[in-house]
């Protein structure tokens, strides 16, 4: 499960740094408190151009299915699941520590109890 903490959001024991408006709702949250985030998986970059305010996710990838033009990258972050769609000009292999991007406005969350939209 993520939960909410100061400034971010931990996922474990990985740290995931927010900013703007979703840093905000997240600082409303109680410390600690749990958390669902959603996202698609060909919003997930992998490589170089990420802007400063995008989520930064660490993960290591366990399968690569090649599919021509992109590839399915299977990863974990903290025990966690992380399917991603990039392009397969990122060399990527089964073992490789990667770092995914987000753009923050491709971010959902919500309250894993009520199942209410929060950003």
């Amino acid at each position: 499960p993520v939960r909410a903490a100061a400034n971010g959001l931990k996922l474990g024991d990985v740290r995931l740094e927010l900013s703007g408006t979703i840093a905000d709702t997240v600082s409303r949250r109680p410390v600690d408190s749990e958390l669902t985030l959603g996202f698609r998986t060909e919003h997930l970059k992998l490589g170089a151009g990420a802007p400063s305010d995008a989520l930064s996710i660490p993960s290591n990838v366990d399968v690569v299915e090649y599919l021509g033009d992109q590839q399915l990258l299977h990863a974990k972050t903290a025990g966690l699941d992380i399917v991603a769609l990039v392009a397969s000009d990122n060399r990527v292999k089964p073992g490789d520590d990667v770092k995914f991007w987000l753009s923050l406005d491709k971010l959902h969350m919500f309250d894993p109890q009520s199942e209410a939209v929060l950003a």
